[in-house]
C-alpha cells in the first residue's frame, strides 16, 4: 500500500533537476524511492518518462527494484537509499559495431571519460553530468555523457563514473557503443 501511494507522486514531483527522492511510512513497512532522468530531458518530457517507468515498476511488488527506463530510472526500496552509494546490480549494453585500432580508441576515451567525471563530479550543475566528444585520428568522433544521482557526494559520485568506465573494456571490448547504468550513476 505504502509502495502504491509513493510511487503514485513521483512523477508530479520531479523537481527542475530532473530528480525526485521520498519516503512514505514506517519501518518495517517504509519504502524510499529515487527517480532520476537523464540531464537533457525538459521537466515535461521527465514527468512523461518517469511516469510510464513508475507503472512498469509497479509490477515487480517485491521490497527492492530498479528500473532503467528509455532516459530515466526509478528505484524504491525498504532500506535507506538516499544518499547511499550503489554499484549493483548494474546494466550493461553495447552495440555490435567494432571500432578500429583499439588501443588509440580506449586511450581518446579514457581521457574524455576522466574529463566529463571532473566535471560531473565537481562541475557547478547540480545535475552532476557532463557531455562531451572528441574528434579522434583515425576513427568518427566518440561522444560521451556522464551522470550521478545528485543526492550521493562528489567523491561517491567520481568513484561510481571510474568504476563504470573500467567496465567498458572487460564487458565490451572494441564495441563502438557502451551503456552502462548503476543506480548511483
Amino acid at each position: 500500500m505504502n509502495l502504491d501511494t509513493l510511487l503514485s507522486t513521483v512523477s508530479s514531483n520531479i523537481d527542475t533537476n530532473g530528480f525526485h527522492n521520498a519516503s512514505l511510512g514506517e519501518n518495517p513497512n517504509r519504502v524510499n524511492a529515487i527517480a532520476l532522468c537523464r540531464a537533457d530531458l525538459q521537466p515535461y518530457q521527465c514527468g512523461d518518462y518517469i511516469e510510464n517507468a513508475t507503472a512498469m515498476i509497479l509490477e515487480f511488488y517485491q521490497k527492492e527494484a530498479i528500473l532503467w527506463h528509455e532516459f530515466s530510472m526509478i528505484r524504491y526500496s525498504n532500506e535507506s537509499i538516499l544518499g547511499t552509494l550503489a554499484y549493483f546490480p548494474y546494466k550493461v549494453g553495447y552495440s555490435m559495431e567494432s571500432v578500429p585500432n583499439q588501443d588509440k580508441f580506449y586511450k581518446e576515451l579514457n581521457i574524455l571519460l576522466d574529463g566529463l567525471r571532473n566535471l560531473a563530479t565537481y562541475g557547478s550543475s547540480p545535475k552532476k553530468f557532463g557531455a562531451a566528444n572528441r574528434a579522434c585520428p583515425d576513427f568518427r568522433i566518440i561522444y560521451a555523457f556522464e551522470q550521478c544521482t545528485p543526492d550521493i557526494s562528489p567523491e561517491d559520485c567520481g568513484a561510481c563514473l571510474k568504476q563504470s568506465a573500467l567496465i567498458i573494456q572487460d564487458c565490451c571490448s572494441g564495441a563502438g557503443g557502451v551503456r552502462i547504468l548503476r543506480p548511483s550513476c
